[in-house]
């Protein structure tokens, strides 16, 4: 969203569509993410599997379907 809006430099579209990539192997088939510190938080808290995260890799991916040549979910609209 930022790219079309001109609010985020062309340059940052490469990382991004690096970093999603290299993120993409951590959600689990039923859209859990991995290596997440579970609350409360804090140091020697243990890591574990939450759905939390997935929601910023899903509005990226949205995002970047064209360079990820992704097709854009159907919306019944």
């Amino acid at each position: 969203m930022g790219l079309e809006l001109g609010v985020v430099p062309n340059a940052l579209l490469e990382p991004a569509v690096r970093a999603l990539d290299a993120v993409a192997g951590i959600v689990e088939a039923d859209g859990s993410i991995g290596r997440i510190v579970l609350p409360p938080g804090g140091p020697g808290v243990p890591l574990g599997k939450m759905a939390l995260g997935q929601s910023f890799f899903l509005l990226g991916a949205y995002h970047l379907r064209n360079e990820l040549k992704l097709s854009a979910p159907d919306t019944g609209a």
